[in-house]
């Protein structure tokens, strides 16, 4: 059965999860009602897996690691994209379902495991349907209204998102977020995690990446109690933790440099102390992990949320220090009609005076919007997304420093819900080129701290069902090959055609796939919103599929 997380999602691709502030478990307001308690035990049981008979006693081999050992030389980061739709449930008009569908990784030679993700998403859908259909008693409808016409009480809402948190050539590691609301005290929550090898499309296990259950328990109860929320877990939370770990339901994910476990609420504490992530690094505890799933390189990235300060190393000369910054929202600026929000950094534990900055535009508190990116140099810089005047996507920038900080500038686009490495990341942006659709390239850090890029054209994140252009009329194209680039001949695509959109420099061209595989080059012209093609409008050229049904519709003038 799925599992259910709280999560805020946005009209587009992306989801995140936000923790409640911690508090006491102690008390009746924060005590698990019995039916919260059968709901929740109910949305876990189904995700409990049989462990391998190949373990002994919950110990493996292998625990004399050579620390060098363990490591691979270099992770080279991957394309992974994911769309959202959203619908009415068909058991419910006021029951609204959103969930991650074109799941894939762009990149080639993953064919493998973009069969796995297709299975997944397929499997998923059937579970949620049946899902609701068994809890039809929670969506408060009255069909036996005195109109003759259902009615309702409230809305109830499920999601089911995904927060990628690693995806490179050796592993693409996700939490599959969802979240349950039916107009009680608040919401269900889960989290269920995704490891998956990524040449095999196998799962891989906890006995693929730990060399000994009970050492891995004693590590993570002992970074558990370092955190100060744990003086309000419940009292059995060390008993449920080793049953989790020995029954392999316990929720974590691969990172670059480690894993990380997820706790729930109402898993090992109260709701109000809310999700708890323990980071176990494995240059810290090299005797806990096998070969070949980490690099023990310095640089980082780590996604940081307003109001929480993370330790982090800041240069390569100091210890880690705390890093937070929190957002005053442009109703709260000055009582001006701003059009951008203010940002606080503060670094350190109140020795430095925080400092407050604007930003190019509005923060967006619905997905991950800002993070730390860490060089193998010892540099810092805080990559900040906002949305500009006009729907604008911008990325601000700060340096970091142990002692200041300062804004080093600005750059058109946003980053991706992940960040691979401050060597390889993804910056976004949206275009009306051939459509509305995400672009986006591949960028490294240069010595200021700025996004810089050796991709000459924009590739199209493309979502099958949401992305695929008609032919209004015949176009004029040229034959393309897709491995290295060169033009061919001139063919004429005939009207009815249809076809997705996959590379553009935004100036001069736009390369196209038709749906029988064939590649060509659509030559353009650009001049401010105007995109022609043949000389001639792309609105009057073309027409763009309908996110919600198989229609195609008129191109819209924007995003």
């Amino acid at each position: 059965m799925i599992k259910f997380k709280k999560i805020l999602q946005i009209s587009g691709i992306f989801a995140i999860s936000l923790a409640a502030a911690a508090c006491s478990k102690n008390g009746a307001a924060d005590n698990l009602s019995s039916q919260e308690s059968v709901e929740k035990q109910d949305l876990r049981s189904e995700s409990v897996k049989t462990k391998s008979d190949a373990t002994d006693g919950k110990k493996l081999s292998g625990t004399e690691n050579d620390k060098a050992d363990i490591y691979v030389q270099k992770l080279t980061p991957i394309t992974v994209i994911h769309s959202k739709k959203t619908e009415q449930s068909p058991e419910s008009k006021s029951l609204r379902l959103s969930y991650y569908c074109g799941l894939k990784v762009e990149d080639k030679g993953y064919d493998e495991l973009n069969k796995i993700f297709a299975k997944l998403e397929a499997e998923n859908k059937n579970e949620l349907y049946k899902y609701i259909e068994h809890n039809r008693d929670k969506y408060a409808v009255d069909k036996d209204s005195e109109q003759g016409a259902e009615s309702f009480d409230y809305e109830g809402e499920i999601n089911l998102s995904i927060k990628i948190k690693r995806a490179d050539d050796i592993a693409v590691s996700f939490l599959e977020e969802t979240y349950e609301d039916f107009g009680g005290a608040h919401p269900l929550n889960a989290n269920k995690s995704r490891n998956f090898n990524s040449k095999t499309g196998d799962e891989i296990k906890t006995d693929d990446v730990i060399t000994d259950r009970t050492k891995f328990y004693e590590t993570l109860i002992r970074l558990i109690e370092d955190d100060e929320r744990s003086a309000d877990f419940f009292d059995d939370y060390k008993k449920i933790i080793k049953d989790e770990i020995e029954n392999d339901s316990l929720t974590w994910v691969l990172l670059d440099r480690g894993i990380q476990v997820i706790l729930d609420p109402y898993e090992v504490a109260s709701y109000a102390v809310g999700q708890i992530d323990i980071d176990i690094d494995a240059n810290e505890n090299p005797e806990l992990f096998k070969k070949g799933f980490f690099t023990d390189k310095k640089s980082y990235t780590k996604y940081l949320k307003p109001g929480y300060k993370e330790t982090l190393r800041l240069s390569s000369e100091n210890e880690a220090i705390s890093v937070g910054y929190d957002i005053e929202t442009n109703e709260n600026t000055d009582g001006s009609n701003k059009n951008y929000d203010k940002i606080t950094i503060d670094i350190g534990d109140g020795d430095l005076e925080p400092k407050t900055y604007d930003l190019s535009g509005f923060y967006n508190f619905e997905k991950d919007s800002s993070a730390v990116l860490h060089t193998e140099e010892g540099g810092s810089w805080l990559y900040v997304n906002s949305e500009a005047e006009g729907s604008k996507l911008k990325v601000d920038i700060f340096k970091l420093t142990p002692k200041d900080s300062e804004f080093a500038g600005s750059y058109d686009g946003a980053i991706w819900d992940y960040l691979s490495s401050p060597d390889n990341f993804i910056i976004y942006n949206t275009e009306n080129i051939f459509g509305n659709h995400i672009v986006y390239r591949h960028y490294f850090i240069n010595d200021k701290g700025l996004p810089e890029t050796e991709d000459k054209a924009y590739t199209y994140a493309y979502y099958e069902g949401l992305d695929n252009m008609m032919l209004r009329s015949s176009m004029k194209a040229f034959e393309l090959n897709e491995l290295d680039d060169t033009v061919g001949l001139e063919v004429m695509l005939e009207k009815g055609t249809v076809f997705s959109c996959v590379k553009t420099d935004l100036e001069s061209y736009c390369d196209i796939k038709t749906n029988d595989g064939k590649f060509y080059r659509v030559n353009i012209t650009v001049k401010g919103n105007n995109i022609k093609a043949n000389d001639i409008l792309q609105e009057k050229l073309m027409l763009q599929q309908n996110a919600d049904s198989d229609n195609y519709d008129p191109i819209k003038g924007g995003l």
